[in-house]
């Protein structure tokens, strides 16, 4: 008998502690919370500092750890909208950020780390394709 995605997914929550309707409000949560976005200042292709990204996405996880002892931090997500090799804009959306407390500062801790440039970046399309992979 197959075990469907769902169930494993039910599973695991469930061997972590995590009761389902909780994760079920988390979810709702983090569906309405607000957005920003991060948008190309200048006509180009995407550039994406990963280790920078990193970075700035641990150290808010790392606050949040601090403030919330005892439970999953979550505070923060984002959304790449775009890859190294396409073309974009000025005002093309190039990220979407959520952060629960400040993602005024978080955007702009990140907007370092995701710009454009004239050429595009092999290494930014090269490490896409590892991270989706």
């Amino acid at each position: 008998m197959l075990t469907s995605a769902t169930q494993v997914h039910q599973s695991m929550l469930s061997e972590h502690g995590v009761k389902l309707h909780e994760y079920h409000e988390h979810l709702l949560r983090i569906q309405h919370a607000s957005r920003l976005e991060i948008v190309a200042k200048a006509p180009g292709y995407p550039t994406i500092d990963i280790e920078g990204l990193r970075q700035v996405l641990v150290s808010r996880q790392k606050s949040a750890s601090l403030e919330r002892a005892g439970s999953f931090p979550d505070p923060c997500g984002v959304i790449l909208n775009v890859g190294g090799d396409a073309w974009v804009q000025s005002g093309d959306v190039l990220a979407t950020v959520r952060d629960r407390d400040d993602r005024h500062s978080l955007a702009k801790s990140l907007e370092t780390c995701i710009s454009t440039t004239k050429t595009p970046s092999a290494l930014a399309s090269d490490e896409t394709i590892r991270i989706i992979k």
